[in-house]
C-alpha cells in the first residue's frame, strides 16, 4: 500500500515540475513576443537568464592563444576555422593555353599572339591585379602585345617567347585609356593628342621570368620592352635579347626595381629610322660607334623633345628610384642610365626636372660598347658590390657621370676596350 502512495506521489510531482517549466517558457515567448506590455518583473528575469549565458559561453582574455593570427591560424599555419580553411581574397589569374597559345611546336611555328593578347587583356577595366600564367614551352609571337596597369607576367623556368614579325617596334609595351576613352600607347606620331604624363600611363607592372627575344631583323628600329610615364615596374629572373635599339625602355618613371636579369645580345641596326640615327652622320664611322654605344641596355631617360623625341607627353618627366640588382649585362651598346645632358639647358628645356636615384649593386658588364653605368643628369647615383661582386669584363668605360652625382665602389675590372 505504501509503495502505491509512493509512486502516485512521484508521478504528481513530475507532473508539477513539467507544468511549471511550460509556465515559465510560456512568460519568456509571451515577453518576447510583446515588449510593449513591459512586465518588469519578466524582463529582468530575461536580462538575468541572458546575461549568465553569455557569461558562460564567453571566451577570456586569458583563453585567447597568443600566437592566434587574424587570419584564422596559429604560429604553425594551422586553421583555426573548424577544419574549415580560411578566407582568402580571390585570385585573378589567366593561363595562355587556356587561350590556345602553342608552346610546343617548333617545326610549325604557330602564332600564340592572340592568345596571349586575350590573356592581357583580362586586365581591363579590373579591379584587382591580374596574373598571367605562362607555361614551359616556346611561344612564337607575329604581333606586339600590349601590357595594361595592375598586370603580373608569370613566366615559367624553360618559357620562350620570340618575336616573329619583321616591322619595327617593340615586343611589349604599355597601353592606357584617355580621358576620351581612346586607347593610347603614347609612343609615335599617332599619339601625339596623348595628355597622360607623369608617372600616370602606366602603374603596378611585374614581369616575372621567361626570356623575351625581340629577334630583331637589322633594319628593324625595336625594343623589346617598353614602359615610360609609369611607376611601380617589376622586372625578375627575365632575360631580354636580341633588339636593335634599347632592350628595356623604362624612360620618365620611378620606383623600378629590376632583380637577376639579364640584359644581352644587341643586333647591329642598319636601318635608316631617323629617330635612331639623329644627328649622327653614318659616312662617319667614328660617329656610328659612338652611336651604338649609346644604346643602354636599360635607358632611364627623361620624357622630352632629346631624351624621348617620340613620346607623349614631352612633360620632361624623369626617372626616379630606380634599383638594379644582380643582373647581368653582355655584349650591349651599353649598360643603364642615360647618355643625354640637358638638365642646365632651361631655355630649351624648361619643365625637365631632376633624374635621382639610380642605384646598380651587385651586377655584371661584359662585352658593352660604352659605359656600364650613365649617370648622366642623375644625382645620388651609387654603383656598388659586395667586395668585388660587380665585375667588369671588356666594357668602354666603368661610369660616366656629367651634371649629377655618383658614388662607386667595390668595382673589379677583367679588361678595358679602349
Amino acid at each position: 500500500m505504501n509503495r502505491k502512495k509512493n509512486i502516485v506521489c512521484f508521478l504528481i510531482a513530475a507532473v508539477f515540475v513539467i507544468g511549471v517549466g511550460i509556465f515559465d517558457s510560456t512568460l519568456v515567448q509571451a515577453a518576447a513576443d510583446d515588449s510593449n506590455e513591459g512586465n518588469p518583473v519578466i524582463s529582468d528575469q530575461i536580462s538575468s537568464e541572458l546575461n549568465e549565458a553569455e557569461a558562460n559561453s564567453a571566451v577570456t582574455e586569458e583563453e585567447i592563444p597568443a600566437s592566434a593570427a587574424s587570419d584564422g591560424s596559429d604560429q604553425n599555419g594551422e586553421n583555426q576555422y573548424d577544419g574549415e580553411p580560411a578566407p582568402t581574397a580571390p585570385v585573378y589569374e589567366y593561363n595562355v593555353k587556356d587561350y590556345g597559345a602553342v608552346g610546343d611546336d617548333d617545326d610549325q611555328k604557330p602564332d600564340s599572339y592572340r592568345a596571349f593578347q586575350q590573356a592581357l587583356d583580362m586586365a581591363i577595366g579590373s579591379d584587382m591585379p591580374v596574373t598571367v600564367i605562362v607555361p614551359k614551352g616556346n611561344y612564337y609571337l607575329y604581333g606586339k602585345l600590349r601590357i595594361w596597369s595592375n598586370t603580373t607576367i608569370k613566366a615559367e623556368s624553360g618559357a620562350v617567347m620570340t618575336f616573329m614579325s619583321k616591322d619595327d617596334g617593340n615586343m611589349l609595351y604599355g597601353v592606357h585609356y584617355e580621358s576620351d576613352g581612346s586607347t593610347c600607347m603614347g609612343s609615335g606620331g599617332q599619339y601625339k593628342f596623348c595628355q597622360v604624363g607623369k608617372y600616370d600611363q602606366v602603374h603596378d607592372i611585374t614581369i616575372q621570368g621567361g626570356t623575351w627575344n625581340r629577334n630583331s631583323a637589322a633594319r628593324c628600329n625595336s625594343c623589346v620592352l617598353r614602359l615610360c610615364h609609369g611607376e611601380n615596374i617589376t622586372l625578375k629572373d627575365a632575360t631580354f635579347m636580341k633588339s636593335t635599339n634599347h632592350l628595356v625602355n623604362l624612360s620618365g618613371t620611378r620606383n623600378v626595381t629590376i632583380t637577376n636579369c639579364t640584359f644581352k645580345d644587341n643586333v647591329k641596326y642598319t636601318g635608316d629610322d631617323k629617330e635612331f640615327w639623329g644627328g649622327t652622320n653614318r659616312n662617319d664611322s667614328k660617329a656610328v660607334k659612338k652611336r651604338y654605344a649609346q644604346l643602354e641596355a636599360v635607358h632611364l631617360d627623361h620624357v622630352n623633345a632629346n631624351g624621348e623625341p617620340n613620346t607623349y607627353p614631352s612633360d620632361g618627366t624623369p626617372c626616379k628610384n630606380i634599383k638594379i640588382t644582380g643582373c647581368n649585362f653582355s655584349n650591349v651598346g651599353a649598360g643603364a642610365g642615360t647618355h643625354n645632358v640637358f638638365i642646365n639647358d632651361k631655355t630649351k628645356y624648361p619643365n625637365c626636372g631632376r633624374a635621382s636615384g639610380l642605384q646598380i649593386s651587385n651586377c655584371t658588364f661584359s662585352n658593352v660598347k660604352g659605359y656600364m653605368a650613365d649617370f648622366c643628369s642623375f644625382k645620388n647615383c651609387t654603383l656598388k658590390g659586395k667586395g668585388t661582386s660587380v665585375t667588369v669584363k671588356n666594357v668602354a668605360g666603368i661610369c660616366r657621370v656629367v651634371d649629377g652625382s655618383a658614388t662607386v665602389s667595390g668595382v673589379k675590372l677583367y679588361g678595358m676596350d679602349g
